[in-house]
């Protein structure tokens, strides 16, 4: 039977401190208070290692980061302009599960029903931690709203927690990380400046008359049990991989723009439209915040034109621009530009986000995609978990990474959107876009991938 132990936390309380929220973190708990109980913004990293954790030994170094990354102890509170944060006045829990002889299936069901918890922001702490002690191994279960993390601060948590628990945490707690406010300030001060103005001029032109809306095909399935697959996979193996990246540098592009191009060409495939739109995060972190923890991601809006006559080069050349404009003017946070173009864009950006993620970067695809293997993490043997999570409001997410030459990932969907036949004949139609590109077909983008049987409408 499963023992559930919640530990309060250890060492001194610190002061409070105020802090407003930036842009991007405004917009999610706008969205968080429309719909308080869901769990769409939950952010999650699960991953076992091949020893039984001691509890109290985690308690004092999760103890330690929390201190330590300030963000993760804030709740939500009115302030005199707008809501702002109030840190170390919540204290993540961290709860222990005791699972002796637990399968997988079965702890695939516990990590997913402590997921779905959503958080209460006005009165507890942004971030949680699980630990589940199974025979011989132990699985870590990170969470924190998206509002206070992205994939890189994920990282950091967990490279500090490990690093405590491996080092041991003396009684004195850690000089918290005052980055993060820094930031803040940073942001507010740009925003007030004549220095957005180019920027927001660049985004009302680029997104003049942008319906950022695609129809996109399909159909929830009949039944979608929490733990449930939202996900299908993409493969693309080393050598077919070689020839995308054979592409990029012919072109003088990347291998994501190729990636991102190819994907274009899918969405209108699918939709017939020859305005598509598609997220692009980024973080904004500069030299100084490269290990604070916080909500640094900007969602760039790309829109590109696809025509059904174009050839791939056309495609590829309009996606490279769209790219290098969106990133030279990525320093604005673009919930300010769509406030700044239409007060009633403010949840549907866009439909659908790409994201790649190379070599050095890819734990992200492997952390959502599981099944890749064990991974050396922050000097741990550790194998990923996989949690379904719909982080953000696309109902579709294509997320690629470089896994060992081959390009790994798979198209995340909304299931209430999506069923799993929908996503898998997507991400077929897919793969024989790109295996096309790479063969150096030069037909109209229509006629693509056309021997996939695949779900596309015609254009």
């Amino acid at each position: 039977m499963t023992q559930e132990i919640h530990r309060p936390q250890a060492g001194p309380v610190r002061e409070t401190v105020e802090v407003p929220l930036t842009v991007g973190q405004s917009s999610l708990f706008f969205i968080h208070e429309l719909d308080p109980g869901s769990t769409t913004y939950n952010m999650a990293v699960a991953f076992t290692i091949r020893e039984e954790f001691d509890p109290d030994r985690l308690r004092d170094s999760w103890a330690a980061v929390c201190s330590r990354h300030s963000v993760l102890t804030g709740v939500v509170r009115p302030g005199t302009d707008g809501y702002v944060q109030h840190w170390y006045s919540a204290e993540p829990p961290l709860t222990t599960r005791e699972a002796p002889g637990v399968d997988a299936d079965a702890l695939s069901r516990m990590l997913h029903q402590d997921y779905e918890s959503p958080f209460a922001l006005k009165k507890e702490a942004p971030a949680r931690l699980f630990l589940y002690r199974h025979t011989g191994a132990s699985t870590l279960l990170l969470m924190v709203h998206h509002m206070v993390g992205d994939l890189t601060s994920m990282a950091a948590v967990c490279e500090d927690l490990l690093t405590g628990y491996r080092t041991g945490v003396t009684g004195e707690l850690p000089e918290p990380d005052s980055s993060y406010a820094r930031y803040v300030a940073h942001e507010r001060t740009f925003l007030d400046s004549a220095r957005s103005e180019p920027m927001r001029r660049y985004w009302a032109d680029r997104l003049d008359g942008c319906a950022f809306a695609l129809d996109i095909p399909g159909a929830a399935a009949s039944t979608s049990a929490a733990d449930s697959p939202a996900l299908a996979r993409f493969t693309l193996p080393r050598g077919p991989a070689d020839g995308v990246r054979r592409v990029a540098e012919a072109s003088g592009t990347s291998t994501a723009t190729v990636l991102l191009a190819a994907f274009n060409v899918l969405l209108h495939r699918l939709t017939g439209s020859s305005d598509i739109v598609v997220g692009f995060p980024v973080e904004g972190r500069k030299k100084p915040f490269k290990r604070t923890v916080g909500y640094f991601v900007n969602s760039l809006p790309l829109r590109v034109g696809v025509a059904p006559e174009d050839g791939f080069p056309a495609v590829l050349s309009a996606t490279h621009s769209a790219l290098v404009g969106a990133v030279r003017h990525q320093a604005i946070p673009i919930p300010a530009v769509l406030s700044d173009i239409s007060p009633a864009v403010t949840r549907a950006i866009h439909q659908v986000s790409f994201q790649f993620e190379p070599e050095r970067l890819s734990y992200g695809a492997r952390m959502h995609v599981g099944g890749l293997g064990t991974v050396r993490l922050f000097g741990e043997e550790a194998e990923f978990v996989p949690i379904r999570q719909q982080i953000g409001q696309f109902p579709l997410w294509m997320q690629i990474g470089e896994v060992e030459g081959a390009l790994q990932g798979g198209l995340h969907f909304d299931p209430e959107r999506f069923g799993i036949e929908n996503a898998t004949g997507y991400v077929r139609m897919y793969e024989a876009l790109v295996r096309d590109i790479v063969d150096g077909e030069t037909t109209g983008v229509s006629a693509w991938g056309a021997d996939t049987g695949g779900p596309g409408r015609p254009t």
